[in-house]
């Protein structure tokens, strides 16, 4: 079994290791913003029913469309800045014109971007995401299980050539299934974040390699990482 799988701090919301109540509040000084998104909006052509996750400057809604077709919003925080913004839309709509070449088994399909809301929506019935899961009730056959599934789908979006650049446990959605699909790839520039800003660097330290942390430009190898 890998060690971080059972070992690793995990930095998030309900984390084992965010036991203090010092720690907690500290966390949350450091990572509160006002939502994007609310339960009962609608953007793009999805009513937000519930939030999954927030982390890595993105929130993770749950919804569906009028005819009841299960889907997830993916918000960029409201703290974020224009440039963000915008890279995150525009690969966004990269990712809908250009899904037939470069979809994998297990990554996220866009099928609606909102340029208002800096969100896009994805074909999903999302549970939950991996930040809600890790380190707590899923026994070792099923890490490992998952952790095969995200490795597999992560070394066929390399062979494309696509870096994910900001994988981390709130962009592993688990479907109604019990699996996982990968989201938010090349869509957040964290290297940026990182340069500019040094509580991302802190916020971002459990889940992303050193050198990227540094403002290096993400690659295969710090995906792996």
């Amino acid at each position: 079994m890998p060690p971080f799988l059972t070992e690793r701090p995990y930095w998030g919301r309900d984390s084992l290791w965010l036991t203090s109540p010092a720690v907690r509040a500290t966390f949350a000084l450091l990572s509160w913003n006002e939502p994007s998104l609310e339960v009962g909006e609608d953007v793009a052509d999805t009513h937000i029913t519930r939030q999954l996750a927030v982390g890595g400057g993105v929130e993770v809604w749950a919804g569906e469309t009028e005819a009841g077709e299960p889907r997830v919003a993916l918000a960029l925080v409201e703290a974020a800045g224009q440039d963000a913004r915008d890279r995150f839309l525009v690969e966004a709509n990269r990712w809908i014109e250009n899904w037939d070449s470069l979809s994998v088994p297990g990554l996220l399909e866009v099928v609606a971007v909102d340029p208002l809301a800096a969100t896009y929506v994805g074909k999903c019935k999302a549970q939950a995401t991996l930040a809600t899961h890790i380190l707590k009730h899923w026994p070792e056959a099923k890490r490992v299980t998952i952790f095969r599934s995200v490795a597999k789908t992560m070394a066929a979006l390399h062979e494309k050539g696509v870096v994910h650049g900001s994988l981390r446990p709130e962009n592993v959605l688990i479907n109604a299934a019990g699996e996982p699909v990968i989201a938010n790839a090349r869509l957040y520039d964290l290297s940026t974040a990182c340069r500019t800003d040094a509580t991302a660097a802190r916020l971002h330290q459990p889940f992303t390699a050193p050198e990227v942390r540094h403002g290096t430009n993400a690659n295969a190898e710090s995906d792996v990482y």
